[in-house]
């Protein structure tokens, strides 16, 4: 695939990758701004093997996953900063999926009716900071689907109109690790909600919700 090294992609318009579609390809150090995508990856649509290293997203806009990027199938997030992405429905800063990857990025600020700053299924995610983000529905900070993986994350002062300020958890998701702290849901789960997902060696702190500030563990 080709690469991309220090480049500005600016108010650019798709219907997948607003900014740039990377199918096997890199972006090494390049901002990703004010780009639209009409169906999903605002900034970036990544899989395939495609890679964004130390890359900076922000200000992008999708209508149906991942406002800021659409990860999966291999696609990888390294270093990256997230920030004030938006989609209508799935993942306001990335959407991530089958195998998608992140790695110690920060996702802040972003929104979406389904996970604010991400919506995940399948995928994994280690050593992120997510903070600041917002779900008019569920899932505040992360919205996790079936299966995937949350390693050693910060998860702070997001907030969720329904359930999973912090986190919504679903059948066969690991959790393992994090700080949970600061995230309110006006229902369920200031913190995480949980309905068949595993929890271990977790820090939850000054979490507001109208049940289950912490957490609110739901068997369906």
């Amino acid at each position: 695939g080709g690469t991309l090294d220090r480049c500005d992609l600016i108010s650019n318009l798709a219907t997948y990758g607003g900014g740039v579609y990377a199918a096997g390809g890199t972006l090494n150090d390049c901002a990703l701004t004010d780009n639209v995508a009409s169906d999903s990856g605002g900034a970036a649509y990544c899989s395939g093997g495609g890679t964004l290293n130390d890359c900076t997203i922000s200000r992008n806009v999708a209508e149906s996953w991942g406002g800021g990027v659409n990860c999966g199938e291999g696609g990888t997030l390294n270093h990256c900063t997230i920030s004030s992405n938006s989609v209508t429905h799935n993942g306001g800063g990335v959407a991530c999926s089958l195998g998608g990857t992140l790695n110690d990025c920060t996702i802040s600020s972003n929104s979406a009716n389904y996970g604010g700053g991400v919506r995940c299924s399948g995928g994994a995610l280690a050593y992120c900071t997510i903070s600041e983000n917002h779900a008019t529905y569920d899932g505040g900070g992360v919205y996790f689907g079936v299966g995937g993986t949350l390693s050693h994350c910060t998860i702070s002062g997001n907030t969720a109109d329904h359930h999973g300020g912090g986190a919504l958890c679903l059948r066969e998701t690991m959790l393992d690790y994090c700080t949970i702290s600061g995230n309110v849901a006006a229902r369920d789960g200031g913190g995480v909600y949980c309905n068949g997902g595993s929890l271990y060696s977790w820090s939850l702190s000054g979490n507001l919700a109208g049940q289950g500030g912490g957490v609110y563990c739901y068997s369906s």
